[in-house]
């Protein structure tokens, strides 16, 4: 019994540690709206994925509004239903790279491609280290 409580204790223990979320596996390094307040923190050439909320049926895409695509490559851009619904939402999946340690921008605005003013925008503040 005392055993379990031990392990309990230690398992809590490491969960509740205050580390960097943006330092983890890259397979789970996603970053959406709520981050675009937050220093998002990712290491140099660690690919990383934005997702962000869309509806295909009306026009509406995210597209890239300021980066620079000299430091940050884009690697694929995919679109998945959120819901399997008619006229349902989509998410739109950036995956991303960034070549050099440094501070960067990525701003992306949702609009119709025959329109020149974006209805939403999202900036995302990256601190890329080594």
């Amino acid at each position: 019994m005392l055993r379990f409580f031990l392990i309990y204790v230690l398992l809590t223990f490491i969960i509740n540690l205050d580390f960097d979320p943006s330092l983890r596996d890259n397979h789970h390094l996603v970053f959406t709206e709520v981050d675009q307040h937050k220093e998002i923190v990712v290491r140099q050439m660690e690919v990383f994925k934005i997702q962000l909320p869309t509806q295909m049926g009306t026009g509406y895409q995210w597209t890239f509004s300021e980066v620079n695509h000299s430091e940050v490559k884009l690697l694929s851009q995919i679109m998945h239903d959120d819901k399997p619904l008619p006229g349902g939402r989509q998410l739109q999946l950036f995956s991303l790279k960034v070549l050099s340690k440094g501070s960067y921008s990525i701003r992306l605005a949702l609009k119709r491609h025959w329109e020149a003013k974006a209805i939403r925008h999202v900036v995302l503040r990256l601190n890329v280290i080594e």
